[in-house]
């Protein structure tokens, strides 16, 4: 039986993700890593680097995922009716 797990990236890495990451794969857990959205898009990606970095599992890229300014409730985290849109939406793409 596989079982999903979603894992943020962190804005710095140490690598510990990419551990995590390998022991799920050993483990024959089903990994999806998720950039999640950015209300004004500052991070930048390298996508070939994730996908370097990440052979094998799924990555679905949600940074310019719409959501109005009003959803949010800082510069990192959405407000309640941000967080039922994203995660209405999340819900169809892991589906």
């Amino acid at each position: 039986m596989h079982t999903r797990v979603s894992y943020t990236l962190p804005r710095r890495s140490d690598g510990s993700e990419v551990a995590i990451i390998s022991m799920l794969k050993r483990r024959d857990i089903e990994t999806v890593v998720i950039l999640e959205p950015q209300l004004d898009n500052r991070v930048k990606y390298s996508m070939d680097d994730i996908y370097k970095t990440f052979v094998g599992v799924d990555i679905i890229d949600l940074t310019n995922f719409p959501i109005e300014n009003e959803l949010w409730a800082d510069n990192n985290h959405l407000n309640y009716k941000g967080r039922e849109r994203y995660s209405e939406y999340l819900s169809t793409v892991l589906d």
